[in-house]
Order: C-alpha cells, then sequence, then structure tokens
C-alpha cells in the first residue's frame, strides 16, 4: 500500500510540474511573426519564413506541437541570421 501512495505522490507531482509542449509552441509562432515583421529580410526569405510559420500554425492545430515547435525555430533561424 505504501508503494502505491508513494507512486501516486510521484505522477501527482509530475503532472502539476510537467509544462506541456502546447505552451510553447504557440508563443513562439507568435515570437516569430512578430520578429518577421521588424526584420528586413529578402523577398524569398520572407515567403519561406511565411510558410514555415504558416506550416508551424497547421502542426499546432493538429496536435503536433514538436514538429510545430521545429518549424518555428527554423523560421526563427532565417530571420536572426539577418
Amino acid at each position: 500500500m505504501k508503494k502505491a501512495w508513494i507512486l501516486a505522490g510521484a505522477v501527482s507531482y509530475m503532472a502539476l510540474t510537467f509544462q506541456p509542449v502546447w505552451a510553447k509552441c504557440v508563443p513562439l509562432i507568435k515570437e516569430a511573426r512578430e520578429q518577421l515583421a521588424a526584420a528586413n529580410l529578402s523577398k524569398g526569405e520572407e515567403a519561406k519564413v511565411k510558410a514555415l510559420l504558416e506550416e508551424a500554425d497547421k502542426l499546432s492545430e493538429a496536435n503536433n506541437h514538436k514538429e510545430g515547435i521545429k518549424k518555428a525555430n527554423e523560421a526563427l533561424a532565417i530571420i536572426k541570421k539577418k
């Protein structure tokens, strides 16, 4: 019985301290859009960044947040190169 309580406590602790991936996805996409507005990119780079952010949005809406984060990070990397 003691092991069950310890396991329940550990699971509860992890559930309360775990930050979901989706909580990172949407703000990251928003940040990239804000930086894109202020960035001085060529038309080709701007189009690529917009396409990556659109894909990140679609992945986020489809609950594939890990891939959405990857796409948003790719977009941010292009923006920050300039």
